[in-house]
């Protein structure tokens, strides 16, 4: 089965050097977990949970194949009705357009590796994985974004938190 992860540019260094290996999964409005999201849907433009992002994070869309046995693979669904309040999951579910079947996590690293396809989607061009470079300055700095926006997201929670 392939799934698609869609992320920016900017990210996409410490991706190569790293794997991938962050992603917000809310369980609350102030808690969640590290977890990697996935789709089924290869489309940008059905990617609603990106309104309100600093970067462009529907400019690149990585492509991994996942056998039927991944054990750290989780349908979204699955996942939200033991972990997820249910008044919390349809508004996550509504900011995300309504289309939370299409969506998996994964509970660890995959290797950049294991990408198969990369694809800047907004010139529509497909690169090879294994044609992608980055000196060590571009993924220092990549790595820096990614702990910049952790940051943000923890305080976040934070603030959060205080009204929940």
């Amino acid at each position: 089965m392939q799934l698609y992860h869609f992320t920016c540019q900017e990210l996409l260094p410490s991706i190569v050097a790293d794997g991938l290996q962050f992603g917000d999964t809310p369980t609350s409005p102030s808690e969640g977990i590290n977890a990697v999201w996935f789709t089924t849907q290869f489309q940008p433009h059905r990617q609603k949970w990106t309104h309100g992002c600093n970067l462009d994070k529907k400019a690149v869309r990585l492509t991994v194949e996942f056998d039927g046995g991944e054990k750290l693979l989780e349908k979204w669904t699955d996942f939200a009705a033991k972990n997820v309040e249910p008044a919390f999951y349809k508004n996550l579910d509504s900011a995300g357009g309504g289309h939370s079947g299409e969506w998996y996590i994964y509970h660890g690293v995959i290797p950049w590796q294991r990408v198969i396809a990369v694809r800047l989607t907004n010139i529509h061009k497909e690169i090879p994985p294994a044609s992608i470079v980055f000196s060590s300055e571009e993924i220092e700095a990549s790595r820096e974004l990614h702990r910049q926006a952790d940051a943000q997201l923890e305080a976040l929670k934070l603030a959060l938190a205080k009204y929940c």
